[in-house]
């Protein structure tokens, strides 16, 4: 039985693109479909984008109703097929909402109170992190569900926005969905880490909503902008969706109705303004054993890991192959003197079609002058149907070399496989001294002052980068891009062009002004990631590799050293005493410093903030004392320095 009053529910995330507003258009959807008036407000009052997942561009907003004698129905964006669902877009101008005059807030409320007797769902699609709206939003709902994905940034920031709620005495019923789950025992292993921790150091009871399978189709629905339940209404997630509609409507019953629930907002508004709290996100997230949940057994959830195992098998077969092909590698000979081998395991390699089209794929392994083997995908497989040879681009230090290449076999069935010919002559080119480097740096995206929104860039130089976002973008178009490097400093607005197009969302982007300023932090951090790999990008066994801890994180350094797969010693000197970190089979198998035991020297280590490091290949320990995952260490020494307590196998 639907409730009279509105049931108001936050759905929130410590970071950004964890796939929150996804998750609240195809929910209010489905809710809308079992006969519930919902209403999602898109409350993310600086990038919302409601909007655009809806495929449809609001006329009008809240600041609508503020500024004109516009009323609350005159805003609300619909669609024919989907009655029952009303959308509330936000505006620049909500931001006022917090300093409105007497007037206005009973013209708002007056508006917004006429919703109050035909909505039974109010989901409020908040913005990420602790800001003061997202906690106000948070304060006055019902129930709250907090999404993460598993990475350890996401795991971080979701601690650190219970800790703020912790700290302003703000209890809710919270249901944790683990978005881009890949199977059954992540999804566990990454929520029963997080409940033992807010369990145990914030004294925060969690349950465990489920998980939101990986899909790729999620693409394709942004990009279309069509809710992926719509645009697969018989898919496995949309499966999810309906399900976890029916949990959200099996308790309907509501504390407040919509009008309280803003004029509550307004006066919370201001009493945080008045108060001017500083919210600080919490530096610590951790481990823990779960409470098993009712979804384990829903069915949907079995046929989705029916279908992960059966990849998985694919997978393995995959590797199998690879790795006896890559081992002929070893015992290959040189073809002729000057043959190009740079080549490395790993690296993207791109084809381009017409110069006009580029798609990108990685090397997974080669043969001294006989073929390469690569990553296949549709857009590849189709070149290769269409053209005989094809012209392939492979970047290595400054330099760029192009070649034709042509398929040495035909495609084999369930392989995502293809070995394709080894260039014997080839063009070398110059960047102009431009270093690119790879990275993973979250940005925002500024489309011609229409609409900002969010992306990640993949590699860097100072002339440009290689931007991805599931934002459609054309060449030559004119965006403005902001980030901040790894070492905390700020590139802003930045106006830039694309100049070429990638499968994948990935856009080629040319810098057009860069201050001088910005050209220096980008030089400079570019020059510090070289001095660890040197130019060659490869630790050589007759050089050391050093740098400062204040230039680069110690958590990123041991992540990439561990991706080399070699055999390391990383040491640690400060003004008072020193310490090792010992690498081998991509693990951290040992650390010391001072008398402390292995585990809290390693924790001790990843938290310097100065000293210097020195890298050499070989082990100058054998006995491996450290037999935790790389992620769970590292996850543990996040939160060493926030508690001082150690975490170690034996305790869990």
């Amino acid at each position: 039985m639907k409730s009279k009053n509105c049931k108001v529910l936050a759905v929130t995330s410590g970071k950004g693109g964890v796939g929150k507003s996804n998750f609240c258009i195809n929910l209010s959807i489905c809710l809308a479909r079992q006969g519930y008036n919902t209403i999602l407000f898109d409350a993310d009052l600086a990038l919302g984008n409601a909007d655009l997942l809806f495929g449809e561009l609001p006329k009008k907003t809240i600041e609508d109703i503020i500024n004109d004698d516009t009323s609350i129905n005159d805003i609300l964006l619909k669609k024919k097929e989907i009655p029952n669902l009303s959308i509330i877009p936000a505006g620049k101008g909500v931001a006022r909402l917090a300093n409105l005059s007497s007037k206005d807030k009973k013209k708002l409320l007056g508006e917004i109170g006429k919703l109050k007797d035909k909505s039974d769902f109010l989901i409020i699609d908040t913005g990420a992190g602790v800001s003061d709206e997202v906690i106000s939003f948070i304060k006055l709902a019902d129930s709250v569900i907090l999404i993460i994905i598993p990475e350890v940034t996401s795991i971080k920031d979701a601690y650190g926005m219970l800790k703020t709620l912790k700290e302003k005495n703000i209890n809710k019923e919270i249901d944790v969905l683990v978005n881009r789950a890949k199977s059954k025992t992540q999804t566990h292993n990454v929520f029963d880490k997080f409940k033992e921790t807010v369990g145990k150091f914030l004294g925060i009871k969690i349950n465990l909503l489920g998980p939101l399978p990986e899909d790729e189709n999620f693409t394709e629905s942004v990009n279309r902008q069509i809710p992926i339940v719509l645009l697969y209404p018989n898919s496995q997630v949309t499966r999810f969706f309906k399900y976890y509609a029916d949990q959200v409507a099996k308790n309907v019953d509501s504390k407040s109705d919509i009008e309280n629930f803003f004029e509550q907002y307004i006066e919370e508004k201001e009493s945080m303004m008045a108060e001017n709290t500083n919210l600080v996100p919490a530096d610590s997230p951790v481990n823990q054993p779960a409470v098993e949940s009712d979804f384990i057994e829903d069915p949907y959830f079995l046929v989705q890991m029916e279908k992960t195992m059966s990849k998985m098998f694919e997978d393995i077969n995959n590797l199998y192959k690879t790795i006896k092909l890559y081992m002929r590698k070893r015992s290959s000979e040189f073809v002729k003197g000057n043959i190009f081998k740079q080549f490395a395991v790993g690296t993207e390699l791109i084809f381009v079609e017409d110069k006009k089209r580029f798609y990108g794929t990685n090397i997974v392994g080669w043969s001294l002058g006989q073929y390469l083997i690569i990553e296949s995908r549709k857009e590849i497989r189709r070149l290769f149907d269409y053209y005989e040879k094809v012209t392939a681009r492979y970047s290595f230090q400054d330099k760029l070399i192009e070649f034709e290449t042509s398929l040495i076999k035909g495609f084999e069935p369930n392989s995502s496989l293809i070995n394709i010919s080894y260039p014997q002559d080839y063009t070398e080119y110059s960047l102009r001294g431009s270093k690119r480097i790879p990275v993973n740096i979250a940005c925002s995206i500024n489309y011609k002052n229409i609409k900002t929104f969010s992306g990640s860039i993949l590699d860097l130089s100072v002339n440009g980068a290689l931007l991805e976002t599931s934002y459609p973008l054309d060449i030559n178009e004119g965006i403005i891009v902001s980030f901040s490097l790894p070492n905390g400093k700020k590139i802003e607005n930045v106006k830039a062009k694309i100049k070429n197009i990638r499968e994948n969302n990935r856009y080629g982007v040319e810098f057009v002004e860069l201050p001088k300023i910005f050209f220096r932090r980008i030089e400079s951090f570019i020059n510090i990631y070289k001095s660890i790999l040197g130019e060659t990008e490869n630790i050589a066994s007759d050089k050391f590799f050093s740098g400062e801890i204040s230039n680069i994180s110690m958590s990123e350094l041991i992540q990439f050293l561990c991706g080399l797969r070699r055999e390391l010693t990383v040491e640690v000197l400060t003004s008072t005493a020193s310490g090792q970190i010992f690498i081998k089979d991509s693990k951290v198998v040992n650390a010391v410093y001072k008398d402390f035991d292995p585990y809290q020297s390693f924790y001790i280590l990843m938290n310097l903030k100065e000293g210097e490091f020195f890298i050499n290949e070989g082990l100058e320990c054998v006995e491996f004392n450290i037999k935790e995952n790389l992620q769970t260490l590292l996850l543990n020494s996040v939160y060493y320095q926030d508690t001082g307590v150690v975490n170690r196998p034996d305790e869990v």
